[in-house]
């Protein structure tokens, strides 16, 4: 041994025992606590990218195509979808024109002439609904092809 140390004789209490004892114990459970913070900062980011990672994926097609036949006259026939479209193609069988709505039953006064189509891609699921109607006395077919 050296100079510098010297060797203590003698017992130890049982409360200086006690008070090392809950010094280590505390000493842990504080390092837990951080431990199980850090944990849950983490499971909480994950969260948040999990999250936007399934907003992100609501903005990516599945390739769902579904067709619609629609008989068109002077009073609006409009069709609600009970989940957003990304994009249509609506075709005019004819033998009219027919005026069409997007999300709104607020008519343009461009006409989709028959045998015409008219491609709407918003490249997000927002086609919510489409309404359609023709001239007084006319009527038309219209075919559309929804992508979801």
């Amino acid at each position: 041994m050296s100079k510098a140390l010297k060797r203590i004789e003698g017992k130890v209490t049982p409360e200086a025992l006690q008070i090392t004892l809950l010094d280590e114990v505390a000493g842990r459970l504080e390092d837990l606590s951080l431990m199980m913070q850090k944990l849950i900062d983490r499971v909480t980011e994950l969260g948040d990218s999990v999250e936007c990672m399934r907003a992100e994926m609501r903005k990516v097609p599945i390739g769902i195509q579904e067709d619609f036949l629609v008989e068109v006259s002077d009073k609006m026939v409009k069709l609600d979808f009970p989940e957003p479209f990304f994009s249509c193609n609506i075709y005019n069988n004819g033998p009219d024109p027919v005026y069409h709505a997007l999300n709104t039953t607020s008519f343009g006064n461009a006409a989709i002439n028959a045998h015409e189509d008219l491609q709407i891609d918003l490249h997000a699921p927002k086609i919510k609904s489409l309404a359609f109607k023709c001239d007084r006395g006319c009527s038309a077919v219209v075919r559309v092809f929804a992508v979801r």
